[in-house]
């Protein structure tokens, strides 16, 4: 009887912590982005979804995401094969929340390229650490990230970007084109030292007004 209790009880507190794990503390809700979208509130870039930052498997929540963003199709078996780039005209159709990846196709054979971030760009590899109402972007294979504009005077802090003791930060400015003001990026000092390299060398522009003169 005794090793007939010593073999269930670690059954037993595996079951505890499975069932400790799956409890509301850590299912969260976070909402993920197209790459390269404007990413304004109209949703059409975006969907929230439901996920375990303890038990649910990274390469699952990139399979997750690239259906419901359709970068990837729910018949996944041609695509892993091939990894073809999708069609901007797919891309640009609203997502569909309820879209999941075919549970017959191996998560790990098309995620692998699909890469994540957050909203100050850094890659994010786990769901560990991520909060509640966290926005990030999701990279198809093949693409660059592009920084969101979010909305014009948008400002977000570069943590690990730093010069001369200040983070850098990117503001946005215009969503159509893209432009953002980017603060920080020299000093006062490095801004001096470039205009000096280059004063010795400056000559007058040429300028032409109508008629050609």
């Amino acid at each position: 009887a005794a090793a007939a209790a010593a073999a269930v009880a670690p059954l037993a507190r595996a079951q505890a912590h499975s069932a400790f794990f799956a409890t509301a503390k850590f299912r969260i809700e976070v909402t993920v982005w197209r790459n390269g979208g404007n990413n304004t509130a109209d949703g059409a870039d975006a969907v929230r979804v439901e996920v375990n930052t303890v038990t649910d498997d990274f390469a699952y929540f990139k399979a997750r995401v690239g259906c419901k963003l359709q970068y990837i199709p729910e018949d996944c078996t041609p695509w892993s094969e091939l990894r073809p780039r999708v069609p901007w005209d797919v891309l640009t159709r609203a997502v569909d929340p309820n879209r999941e990846p075919d549970p017959r196709c191996g998560y790990t054979t098309y995620t692998d390229r699909i890469r994540v971030y957050d909203r100050q760009g850094r890659e994010v590899v786990n769901l560990h650490k991520v909060a509640a109402g966290t926005d990030l972007i999701v990279v198809p294979p093949g693409d660059l990230f592009v920084w969101p504009g979010w909305y014009v005077g948008h400002v977000v802090t570069l943590d690990d970007v730093v010069v001369d003791g200040t983070a850098v930060t990117l503001e946005t400015l215009s969503l159509e084109p893209r432009v953002f003001r980017i603060n920080h990026f020299v000093t006062d000092s490095e801004a001096a030292e470039v205009i000096g390299a280059a004063k010795p060398n400056m000559i007058d522009s040429m300028g032409f007004v109508d008629g050609g003169h």
